[in-house]
């Protein structure tokens, strides 16, 4: 060993199948992603009202995605296999191409899915954000009409509010830009389609 790198001493390791077993591979794939695959991701279409609802979703989509995973892992076992068998190779082209079609469309529904997903949970964050500074108002309120309400109580309230502002317009500008987010995705998305 000269410590060099040798070109002949790279071995690309290819699956050891007969034609018949990748060609069949190969099939089995490309009826998963046209039959099954495609009808699911077609059929998630749903779109949130709400976080509960969002949170749903996210999770019916990581379902879904976990099911392709079968279909990605015998992708990958195929992916790299080099032939000299002219109908084997235009298979093997045609998967390539259909898989990242199929990814391309996968990957643009998560997006969607993760976009309304942060945007209804910020949302929620906001309303519960607001709902306390209005508690906090009315408390304040309820104190000075009674006249019992002391300097350093105001101080430490007033402290609260500015905290709850300061947090609060950094939700409203997470808001905001998974909001403009989820704009281009489905802007992107339009184009696409």
């Amino acid at each position: 060993m000269d410590g060099l790198f040798h070109p002949e001493d790279m071995v690309v390791k290819q699956p050891m199948l007969s034609r018949e077993e990748m060609l069949n591979g190969v099939g089995q794939i490309l009826d998963w992603v046209h039959g099954p695959g495609t009808k699911l991701l077609d059929s998630q279409r749903e779109l949130p009202r709400d976080f509960e609802e969002a949170e749903r979703i996210r999770k019916n989509h990581e379902q879904f995605e976990f099911k392709c995973m079968q279909a990605l892992a015998n992708y990958a076992s195929l992916r790299d296999v080099r032939t000299n068998d002219n109908e084997l190779a235009e298979r093997l082209e045609k998967l390539e191409i259909t898989i990242q079609d199929f990814l391309r469309r996968l990957q643009s529904r998560r997006q969607a899915v993760v976009s309304l997903y942060t945007f209804f949970r910020l949302r929620r964050d906001l309303d519960s954000y607001f709902k306390e500074i209005a508690d906090m108002l009315v408390w304040t309120d309820n104190q000075q009409q009674h006249q019992q309400q002391r300097i350093e109580e105001t101080e430490h309230y007033l402290r609260q509010v500015e905290k709850l502002l300061r947090f609060g317009e950094s939700l409203y500008q997470q808001f905001c830009s998974e909001a403009e987010r989820i704009r281009i995705v489905i802007t992107f998305k339009e184009i696409l389609d």
